[in-house]
């Protein structure tokens, strides 16, 4: 399968960080959310357990979950930490970052 939207190191590595703490294994959910009226945002989360519909993707050891109905606006998307926080590097200009 090839790779449809990519994280940095920076964002693995933070990852990895927040999951050690963890007691059990987690995911990290990439989607897009409907926030209201027709807008859109990207969103980020750990979560402990996959939907049926979604599919995972590893990245260096970081299990991630999307939705294939999502693709047409994660594709080309880049995952960044820098500053103790994630940005999303986005070429669709109808989807806010957070």
């Amino acid at each position: 399968m090839s790779v449809m939207f990519t994280f940095t190191s920076e964002a693995i590595e933070a990852i990895q960080s927040f999951q050690k703490d963890e007691t059990t294994p987690s995911y990290v959910r990439y989607r897009i959310a409907n926030v209201c009226c027709n807008q859109m945002q990207y969103d980020l989360a750990m979560t402990a357990s996959a939907m049926p519909q979604e599919k995972i993707i590893n990245f260096n050891g970081v299990d991630v979950l999307y939705h294939p109905a999502d693709l047409k606006y994660l594709e080309g998307t880049e995952i960044d930490y820098k500053d103790d926080g994630f940005f999303i590097r986005s070429p669709h200009p109808l989807v806010a970052t957070f």
